[in-house]
């Protein structure tokens, strides 16, 4: 049992937990960098990947075309090599132009990764090991005082 000064607070954690608790920051820390530069930056700045792809698919299907076939328009020379589906699920692309569908699909872009991000730091997480917040558990491990 520990015995505490001022009984509010625990004493410092050992040696051993700094170490695992800063270089569980410093990750944290790289990968939120990485997030803000892929997830952010990269978009405003180059072109989506496969934006021209699912764009000119939705003028062809709005224009009466398939996408999947030799098309007359040029922009798919190599043709639309994705499901079905994700033909239609990009479908709305096709009333805006190529600058405002570009924005949109950059929006869409971040807004799928945020919900990513949500999604595990809320649910998919790794959950911290009792040796972080229980200091019994030192005791049970052999680490203890």
């Amino acid at each position: 049992m520990w015995l505490f000064s001022d009984m509010t607070s625990p004493p410092p954690p050992p040696p051993h937990l700094r170490f695992e608790r800063l270089l569980l920051f410093l990750c944290w820390t790289w990968w939120g960098a990485m997030f803000v530069k892929y997830a952010i930056i990269d978009q405003l700045i180059f072109e989506g990947v496969d934006f021209p792809k699912h764009y000119w698919a939705a003028v062809e299907i709005m224009q009466g075309n398939s996408p999947f076939v030799d098309s007359p328009n040029y922009h798919l020379y190599l043709g639309f090599n994705y499901p079905q589906f994700t033909a239609w699920i990009y479908l709305f692309l096709g009333f805006f132009t190529l600058e405002q569908a570009e924005g949109i699909w950059d929006g869409l872009n971040m807004l799928y990764t945020a919900a990513s991000l949500i999604l595990v730091a809320r649910w998919l997480r790794p959950r911290p090991s009792p040796r972080l917040t229980d200091p019994a558990a030192f005791d049970t491990l052999g680490r203890g005082d």
